[in-house]
């Protein structure tokens, strides 16, 4: 069976990663990040009447239950090379908008607690993540999301991200399990041992 770069990806073992007191630190940050993201969309779709109150007694329930008073949205985007995402984006040559896409459709998987956040804040109830609802956590028009996502764009020939089955805007984005792994700050130490990784 042929597999193409969508199926395959390697992970740069050279970048350490965080140190382990670090390591909670930052995770903590980027919930704050995705928290601050989930806010705005929840301002905006309040604001139109697409969304009713109930998510925003859900975000102050998880960040309640989070503990992301420990949390700084703003030290999320000063990290340097050392962090995930940062590291990720270097590898994999991603944008702004396209690393930013990969943290907000990893978050579901890192805290299970975002499904719910996400399928609030959603448009179609099917997928947890689409590009629609990217579109609002990030507060960009659809079409600056929708080129990310683009067969040839960055994000999709790396494999870092795929589109489930279904049609746009609807179908789901789905993070590589390697790529949520590395932003959860696992360590891969000898890429020999691990080249590659076959999407399921």
């Amino acid at each position: 069976m042929q597999h193409s770069r969508h199926d395959v990806i390697v992970i740069n073992a050279s970048v350490g990663g965080l140190p382990l007191a670090a390591l909670d630190q930052y995770l903590a940050d980027m919930r704050a990040w995705v928290l601050g993201n989930c806010r705005v969309a929840l301002a905006a779709g309040t604001a139109s009447g697409r969304i009713d109150a109930l998510p925003g007694a859900l975000l102050d329930a998880l960040i309640a239950a989070g503990g992301t008073a420990t949390g700084d949205l703003s030290r999320f985007l000063r990290y340097d090379a050392k962090a995930p995402h940062v590291a990720l984006a270097r590898q994999f040559r991603l944008s702004g908008v396209a690393v930013a896409i990969a943290v907000l459709a990893a978050a579901p998987q890192l805290w299970g607690d975002f499904a719910q956040l996400y399928k609030k804040i959603g448009f179609t109830g099917r997928a947890i993540v689409e590009e629609r609802l990217v579109a609002a956590l990030l507060n960009k028009d659809r079409q600056t999301i929708s080129r990310e996502l683009d067969p040839g764009a960055t994000l999709m020939v790396t494999g870092v991200c795929k589109l489930g089955a279904g049609t746009r805007p609807n179908a789901p984005l789905v993070v590589h399990p390697l790529v949520v792994r590395r932003l959860a700050g696992e360590r891969f130490l000898d890429a020999r041992a691990m080249p590659a990784q076959r999407l399921a």
